[in-house]
């Protein structure tokens, strides 16, 4: 009976109070501590196996030299790991902060390198030494190994925004194709029509299709997201408003397999320009030199990210991201800073896979006032770039900026803008566009309009 009372009593003290576990201790398998209000564990202590259950406004203090060991779970009651960072960069002398998220597994002598995020439900195997960021649900193995899966060498980034009425079009058109070597990340940006519940529809019956849902925030935000938990050697965009070939993977794949043949750091390839049932074939002109293919990436006739095929390797050395900040001209952003270091560009031949579906209500044309000061960010960000390369054209890729520009203003005047603040935004710019000195008769006759401010004359002179 005195026994009794006493294991009793354990439980109890385990339950609600303090719990100290001092140093040099074993804890082995099936250990289960509930609910005590704080709980310490001691230098060099070792645990294999166990649950460690606290309040949500308990606290784990762990020591120095620990050993966390297979099937060890602390949680607090929503299964919340509060103090996980902290006490993960105790253990050694970090300075950037490490993150793991929720249901996070790690197993036996794993080592976390600092400034790594784990996210959630990813298991850390034994001996693994983690160097880079870890996606959602992701299994990384034996000793050494990276985040990347191996087996997946395409990760195809959809960025989803109350398209629901494209988007079975878009994801049919995909997940007929899948295999092993394919990851689909679906970035939901906070719709507001049914589009979340048509992707559930379809992750239930395909394992390679991952979801990550989220507040509006805009397309560089979710594309940083999609770059983020990207576990394939190769990344590549697809609109939801668009759709592929059916074909459109193999191809992929195949253009790969020429990259990493011919060491190629950007892969170019065609698309199907569709409005209703009409159409137009764009397809990259096959270039000479590769200084060729950089101008004509300046003068913006490459801008968008998803007739192209990126190596997630530069994206992660060079931590490279789509511009928040930027309500248009992003995507060129991006590939600007992506082809400066050092970028060996192909052009895919015949290799028109891709459908891009002109949306009336699109960004450009539904240009806002900050569209020109992007302009101009993106002008300074072309004139220093020309300057540290052997890019020579710069008259060319003035001539494109001030027609991109020319045009937003127009864009601007027929959505009815107010003009007093137009006039006021187009003086604090106009200093800028007197630095193009090499415009040609045309695009001076442009810039000449827009600095005096002649509406009327800018609206006529665009014929609809």
């Amino acid at each position: 009976m005195g026994m009794v009372w006493r294991v009793k009593k354990l439980i109890q003290d385990f339950r609600y109070r303090k719990v100290d576990i001092g140093e040099n201790s074993r804890i082995n398998l099936g250990v289960q501590i509930n609910n005590p209000q704080n709980m310490k564990i001691g230098d060099n202590t070792y645990i294999n196996g166990g649950v460690f259950s606290i309040g949500e406004n308990s606290k784990i203090h762990i020591g120095n030299d620990c050993l966390i060991s297979y099937n060890v779970h602390f949680r607090t009651a929503s299964h919340h790991y509060e103090n996980k960072n902290e006490l993960i960069r105790k253990q050694g002398e970090f300075e950037k902060d490490i993150t793991i998220e929720d249901d996070v597994w790690v197993g036996y002598g794993a080592q976390i390198m600092p400034g790594v995020t784990i996210h959630s439900g990813a298991v850390i195997g034994a001996g693994v030494i983690v160097i880079r960021d870890v996606a959602l649900y992701t299994v990384v193995g034996g000793p050494g190994q990276g985040y990347q899966n191996p087996k997946v060498i395409l990760s195809i980034i959809i960025l989803v925004y109350n398209t629901a009425k494209q988007l079975r079009r878009c994801l049919n058109s995909i997940v007929a194709q899948l295999n092993d070597k394919v990851e689909v990340i679906l970035i939901n940006d906070g719709s507001t029509d049914n589009s979340i519940s048509i992707i559930h529809d379809y992750i239930e019956h395909y394992d390679q299709l991952k979801l990550y849902d989220k507040p509006n925030e805009g397309v560089s935000s979710s594309r940083n997201i999609g770059l983020k938990v990207a576990v394939g050697r190769y990344v590549a965009f697809v609109d939801s408003d668009d759709y592929v070939e059916n074909d459109y993977i193999c191809k992929m794949l195949a253009n790969i397999q020429k990259m990493e043949l011919d060491k190629l750091d950007l892969m170019i390839f065609g698309f199907y320009r569709r409005e209703g049932e009409n159409y137009s074939v764009n397809s990259p002109i096959v270039r000479k030199n590769e200084s060729d293919i950089i101008k004509d990436i300046f003068v913006q006739k490459y801008n968008a990210p998803w007739n192209k095929i990126f190596k997630k390797s530069i994206i992660d050395t060079y931590k490279l991201e789509f511009p928040v900040t930027m309500r248009t001209s992003e995507d060129l952003f991006f590939l600007l800073t992506y082809v400066r270091h050092d970028c060996k560009i192909g052009i895919a031949n015949d290799c028109c896979i891709y459908n891009y579906c002109d949306n009336p209500s699109g960004a450009v044309k539904n240009a806002k006032e900050q569209y020109l000061i992007n302009t101009i960010k993106i002008y300074h960000k072309i004139q220093s770039m020309v300057e540290e390369s052997s890019v020579s054209s710069m008259d060319e890729i003035e001539n494109s900026i001030m027609e991109r520009y020319y045009y937003i203003v127009y864009n601007l005047l027929k959505t009815d803008c107010n003009k007093l603040e137009l006039r006021l935004m187009l003086n604090a710019l106009n200093a800028d566009l007197k630095q193009m000195t090499k415009l040609d008769k045309k695009n001076r006759a442009k810039r000449f309009l827009v600095e005096h401010q002649m509406f009327t004359l800018i609206e006529r002179s665009i014929k609809e």
